[in-house]
């Protein structure tokens, strides 16, 4: 999954919560030598690896119940609630480890996080 949200009807503006967080944990996870956007590098990396005839299908995951489909509205309220209530498992420990963020500063933080992806003007996904 590309971690990196993306937004189809530019509802999720670039100076969001949501985008700091994840340009903050995409410089963080690079100082400690992950690549956050490695997904998008798969295809790629099987083809150099000697696999013949890859095949890369994208799916998009939206982040709440904003889509008019129905399959995909449950799938949005899901993903929203494993985001919701995994963030402080996500998030709090490369932020005060590596970034240098007091405790109480990433709580605060993650509180408005939190507060945008319930927000379903808020139209967001993720790449699968």
């Amino acid at each position: 999954m590309h971690v990196i949200p993306t937004s189809p009807d530019n509802t999720l503006p670039p100076n969001s919560q949501i985008m700091e967080l994840y340009t903050t944990l995409s410089e963080v996870s690079q100082e400690v030598g992950l690549d956050l956007s490695v997904a998008q590098k798969y295809g790629s990396m099987m083809a150099n690896a000697g696999f013949e005839d890859v095949v890369e299908e994208v799916f998009d995951l939206p982040i709440g119940d904003w889509m008019s489909d129905r399959r995909m509205k449950e799938v949005g309220t899901f993903q929203r609630f494993q985001m919701v209530e995994g963030l402080h498992g996500i998030a709090f420990g490369a932020l005060t480890r590596v970034a240098g963020w007091t405790p109480t500063r990433v709580q605060v933080f993650l509180a408005g996080v939190r507060r945008e992806m319930r927000d379903r003007g808020v139209h967001c996904m993720y790449t699968l």
